[in-house]
């Protein structure tokens, strides 16, 4: 059953942001959907403190994700609010509820990362590998070539965010 559910959530994911599609028939690429999945990720998760203005996706350094996440931003929003994407050189730059994606950053610095996340109900994502396992609320692996997420349930409901049961039962993993 699960099998069947997974391919089911991708299309979904996928024609929720149909400015996207073209790019299918040439083979996605991979910044292409985890822009899409990030964005979705936004419809199943509730932030406890939420920002009545606008809705931050902030990328953390220089990330190949920033120009499809601006391209789903133009012409999406999160909940009635302004999708705004921002690339930051430093973490202290991020406002209170959003995103933050964390490009392959130095594992030496994720603990003082996600200290300064966590206190701004801020969901953090990456695609780095064991970094879910370290306390980013959700990581993208690999899996028989195709993209996948793990969840750290642990880390998401500490920063403020109430994941649903359905994002929890599509995740590779869950780490509690």
């Amino acid at each position: 059953m699960k099998k069947l559910i997974v391919p089911f959530f991708i299309t979904i994911f996928i024609a929720s942001c149909p400015h996207l599609l073209p790019q299918a028939a040439n083979g996605v690429k991979y910044e292409n959907v985890m822009a899409v999945y990030i964005f979705n990720f936004t419809k199943f998760l509730e932030w406890k403190n939420d920002n009545p203005e606008c809705f931050y996706i902030w990328v953390l350094g220089k990330s190949k994700i920033t120009e499809p996440l601006i391209k789903i931003a133009e012409k999406e929003n999160v909940n009635g609010k302004k999708l705004i994407i921002e690339e930051i050189k430093d973490v202290d730059k991020v406002k209170k509820c959003g995103v933050l994606f964390i490009s392959n950053e130095d594992e030496s610095i994720l603990p003082s990362i996600l200290k300064k996340t966590m206190e701004k109900n801020i969901l953090t994502v990456s695609n780095t590998k064991g970094f879910a396992n370290k306390g980013v609320c959700i990581n993208f692996v690999l899996s028989d070539d195709k993209m996948r997420f793990e969840i750290n349930r642990k880390a998401v409901e500490e920063s403020g965010i109430i994941p649903s049961t359905r994002l929890l039962s599509l995740a590779l993993k869950v780490y509690e």
